[in-house]
């Protein structure tokens, strides 16, 4: 999971459009009072947790946070 992807998952999470994205994880803390390094360990503990898909594109799979049918954050997984 690269930063980005964590900051578009927090993003969706709090339902902030692409003109909102100033200063994420302060925006985060304030709504959660969790701070971003915290909230990006937890988000790692739970991808073990999460969805699985198949990338119609490459073939690979992939585990992580969806939402409309696209992956948010993801990591590769096994088959």
């Amino acid at each position: 999971m690269d930063m980005f992807e964590f900051e578009e998952l927090l993003a969706a999470i709090m339902g902030i459009s692409d003109d909102e994205w100033d200063d994420i994880p302060e925006q985060f803390y304030d709504k959660y009072e969790i701070d971003f390094d915290s909230a990006y360990e937890l988000v790692k503990a739970m991808l073990p947790f999460c969805t699985v898909g198949k990338s119609p594109l490459t073939g690979k799979v992939y585990q992580g946070f969806a939402k409309d049918g696209v992956f948010l954050v993801k990591r590769e997984v096994e088959e």
